[in-house]
């Protein structure tokens, strides 16, 4: 294969997350992928794995202290079979949608990228690692060779992690990749005080990268307050209706608060403006009738002194006239007569 330039995400960015809100069906997944673009998203995003390979399920079930979780045979269920996973593929190709997917265990990616069809789709715009798949070593190094020749951006959640965790994660991809991390709580939804945003730009600054934020609240109100924060990628949850039970739809978020995050994030370096105070077009515009200028309260005959009694300040300022030069007028003379309710400028005075 051969070599691609190293490829960027622009930023900003809002990833809607699929998932499985899917839960098995291909049509619900290109209703959701077409949604989500439709609402602002600028990647969609899936989860390609074998339940197997993810999970050991005797022991998961006692480290949950159950022995009937069934969790392979749920996960079975909601995840697509690979067929309909290329099909959603040609799906994205044909209507120009640019997505990415994220790994769960080496197994996993040695499938998906030995499938010609997968790694060769023109809108194949990213690979992620999850927060949990942050020390997979097998399964990074695996993604780490075959995105040699891809070059496409990785992103990587930091939940749960430590700052070492994420420098060796990091230490696999070398300079082959452009890399980006997402600060992240590890929590379905966040129920915490503790969202800890100011993380967001200690990973830029600490490795050197654009630092977003995978949010798992139920509100468009933490992304949006990320932006603060310096947050330039948002990963969110999507689904269409939170009243799914299945997968992560319950925790989702659905198109019209998606889209309240797509337009702050969109806006954000306007709606932050200029810590100056410069004015814009419409506020200039406005100078005219929010601000007042000078006018006479009565006639003011030639050579007469003009002082606090017979002027006054009004609505609208003509420019001339501006209210600054009050003090410039007052107690100066009148070159001409002037009549009441006329403006008064310092070519009035001497």
């Amino acid at each position: 294969m051969k070599k691609k330039e190293v490829r960027n995400i622009k930023t900003p960015c809002l990833i809607a997350e699929i998932g499985l809100n899917h839960c098995g069906s291909l049509k619900r997944a290109e209703n959701l992928t077409t949604l989500a673009f439709e609402n602002g998203a600028d990647l969609v995003k899936y989860q390609y794995f074998n339940p197997s390979f993810l999970i050991n399920e005797p022991y998961y079930d006692m480290v949950l202290g159950s022995s009937d979780s069934h969790v392979i045979q749920t996960l079975e269920k909601l995840q697509l079979n690979k067929s309909d996973f290329i099909d959603l593929v040609k799906f994205n190709d044909r209507n120009n949608f640019p997505w990415g997917t994220s790994f769960f265990s080496f197994e996993d990616v040695d499938d998906f990228f030995k499938t010609d069809s997968l790694i060769n789709s023109k809108t194949f715009s990213f690979i992620k690692v999850a927060s949990g798949e942050i020390t997979d070593y097998p399964m990074l190094e695996s993604l780490a060779l075959y995105n040699k020749n891809l070059n496409l951006p990785v992103i990587i959640s930091c939940g749960l992690s430590t700052t070492n965790e994420i420098k060796r994660a990091l230490s696999f991809f070398h300079n082959d990749a452009i890399c980006y991390l997402l600060h992240c709580i590890v929590e379905y939804p966040i129920v915490s005080d503790y969202l800890n945003l100011s993380r967001i730009k200690y990973l830029s600054k600490i490795f050197n990268v654009v630092s977003g934020f995978s949010d798992h609240s139920l509100t468009p109100s933490t992304s949006i307050l990320s932006l603060y924060f310096g947050s330039k990628i948002i990963e969110k949850h999507f689904t269409d209706s939170r009243e799914l039970k299945e997968a992560d739809n319950a925790i989702s978020m659905e198109p019209e608060d998606f889209k309240e995050i797509s337009y702050f994030l969109k806006n954000f370096e306007k709606v932050r403006g200029n810590p100056k105070g410069s004015l814009s077009e419409k506020e200039v515009k406005e100078l005219t009738y929010a601000r007042k200028g000078i006018y006479s309260k009565d006639n003011i005959k030639k050579d007469n002194l003009i002082n606090k009694n017979c002027i006054t300040t009004q609505r609208p300022n003509l420019g001339s006239n501006d209210a600054k030069l009050y003090f410039q007028i007052t107690s100066k003379k009148a070159k001409k007569d002037i009549n009441k309710g006329d403006p008064i400028n310092k070519e009035d005075v001497f």
